[in-house]
């Protein structure tokens, strides 16, 4: 099954990707960057035989991340189908993509959400969405400034006001309409050195990232149970030598570009040293822009289901400082779920994990306006003998006769008295 939102999806998680300077660290989103040609897309497609029509690693590569987020929303043979990319395909050039599809009467000059955008011969994208006469797309290989950029360096969200003439628009057949899903992004903490005092049992250092991280594939799970359509940002790995900062302009830059009904950002709080657990503020916090009275409606909808769980103070503040919620189009909740360096409060969290994310996903049905889905419930194993019999007899004789062949087969057996 291909879908305009998989893809879309998928190039909207790639925001942010800087081409290398090297050969190395293809997959981080914020290091090695430079102006080389180096991607961890063309060194993936390279590894598919006869994919193009030789090495890709170190050329220009608008068309190589395309195919890259056709392959990761489908798979090789669904993203040459799409594509129209034959064996050794010589698609890695504008050119030639945009020849794939006229030839196949594919070709058109009306943007529509999830066509390709041919810049002429030098340049493509993905449309993400039609406004008036313009429209939005995600391009690889470009940067931020206005305009169409060749050979800018990064994946970018981008829009224009109009369609030029010498602009045209390929229509990959996809094979299924998109559902009609409620979407919410979420957004985990990014900050590598923010300790937490609470022992974990696996005997790892406890971090901000690294908690928020496990809480978000709870929350996930039970998102995409009710039916709400999920991305997460960057899953940071605590010490990594990310920049954390990108990472969170990257997320907001994603969020964006994929147009969901709500940004979730998912914090843990501290008022001191986290490591040292000598914190002694409690509290949950819900967060919210203050322009923003939809977010200010889910705040409080988060702040009421969390306090029928939390023991302590429950609260929602209204933040103009924080990018997460001034910068992100769609309405924005920021949640400080409680103080990391408060031993007490830590440990709360930690056990109650899914209770709260359960908490927030029925905040989050509610403001969506759709219902809840509970866990299905599993039947316990009920602890059941089979009892074989081989005989019954009115005569104890025969009873004892056919017990001794069993024994003598290698059988153990007994013999029951039943009174009728």
């Amino acid at each position: 099954m291909s879908t305009v939102s998989k893809v879309i999806k998928i190039a909207a998680a790639e925001i942010g990707y800087p081409e290398k300077a090297t050969n190395s660290n293809l997959d981080s989103p914020t290091q090695n960057a430079g102006y080389n040609n180096y991607t961890k897309y063309a060194r993936d497609i390279d590894a598919i035989p006869h994919f193009y029509n030789g090495p890709k690693q170190g050329y220009p590569w608008c068309t190589v991340s395309l195919a890259w987020w056709f392959i990761k929303a489908f798979d090789v043979d669904e993203a040459k189908r799409l594509l129209l990319l034959p064996e050794d395909s010589l698609g890695a050039g504008v050119y030639y993509l945009k020849r794939y599809f006229r030839d196949a009467g594919q070709l058109g000059t009306t943007p529509k959400v999830g066509a390709l955008v041919f810049f002429g011969d030098e340049h493509t994208g993905i449309v993400t969405a039609v406004n008036g006469g313009g429209f939005s797309t995600i391009e690889g290989n470009t940067s931020k400034a206005k305009g169409v950029v060749a050979n800018g360096g990064s994946v970018c969200a981008k829009s224009y006001s109009t369609v030029k003439s010498s602009w045209t628009f390929g229509y990959p057949a996809y094979t299924e309409v998109d559902e009609d899903k409620p979407k919410v992004y979420l957004s985990p903490a990014m900050h590598r050195q923010n300790e937490c005092c609470y022992p974990r049992e696996d005997g790892q250092q406890c971090y901000e990232a690294l908690e928020n991280n496990e809480y978000i594939d709870i929350l996930e799970l039970i998102l995409n149970r009710c039916g709400i359509d999920t991305l997460r940002g960057y899953r940071r790995t605590p010490m990594d030598g990310e920049d954390g900062e990108q990472i969170m302009y990257n997320n907001i830059n994603a969020g964006n570009a994929w147009k969901p009904d709500v940004y979730y950002v998912s914090h843990t709080n501290a008022s001191t040293n986290g490591k040292t657990g000598s914190g002694t503020a409690k509290g949950f916090s819900s967060m919210y822009y203050p322009g923003s009275s939809n977010g200010k409606k889910l705040a409080e909808l988060m702040v009421q289901h969390r306090s029928e769980i939390y023991p302590y103070s429950c609260k929602t503040v209204a933040r103009s400082d924080l990018h997460e919620l001034s910068d992100t189009d769609a309405p924005a909740v920021y949640q400080e779920h409680v103080f990391h360096d408060n031993p007490e409060d830590a440990k709360w969290f930690h056990e109650h994990m899914k209770e709260c994310a359960e908490a927030d996903a029925k905040a989050l049905c509610e403001y969506l306006n759709i219902a809840y889905v509970d866990e299905p419930k599993t039947e316990p194993e009920k602890n059941i003998l089979y009892r074989v019999q081989v005989g019954a007899f009115r005569v104890k004789a025969n009873a004892e006769a056919q017990l001794e062949k069993l024994k003598a087969a290698g059988f153990d057996g007994f013999i029951v008295e039943v009174e009728k």
